[in-house]
């Protein structure tokens, strides 16, 4: 099983699933993941990120993560995470994030969806269109 799934929904909206605490070489493979789905988005997109298995801990990596807020396609991302660890390193890389990204952690999936949609309205479409007949979130 690899560290993370990193899932292109739509032009819009990317999902990644944290399957195991990343390693340094699985915390810089996805740095590179992020870089290249935010430099060739056609425009704004957006990140979620279900870390209720697995998170970073390289604060060098997070911080490097938050620099890629300013980029013109960072459009916002959030976050559902259920235990304090991953929840520590999210308030982290929220130091190093633009200033007005905010009210990005949730401990629930639908919520984490409509904040998304309350950002970009119907961007969660590309999710349930894709987990709900799945059955997995």
């Amino acid at each position: 099983m690899t560290a993370y799934d990193f899932e292109r929904l739509s032009d819009e909206l990317v999902f990644i699933r944290w399957n195991r605490v990343a390693s340094r070489d699985d915390a810089r493979a996805y740095l590179s993941d992020l870089t290249t789905a935010i430099e060739q988005a056609p425009g704004k997109i957006y990140f979620f990120s279900d870390l209720r298995n697995g998170h970073i801990t390289d604060a060098r990596v997070l911080r490097e993560m938050g620099r890629l807020t300013n980029h013109p396609n960072w459009g916002g991302g959030v976050a559902v995470v259920e235990n304090l660890s991953a929840e520590i390193f999210v308030q982290l890389f929220g130091r190093f994030v633009t200033p007005d990204m905010t009210d990005y952690v949730f401990d629930d999936v639908s919520k984490a969806l409509d904040r998304l949609d309350r950002w970009q309205p119907g961007i969660a479409a590309a999710y349930h269109a894709r987990y709900d007949q799945t059955g997995k979130d």
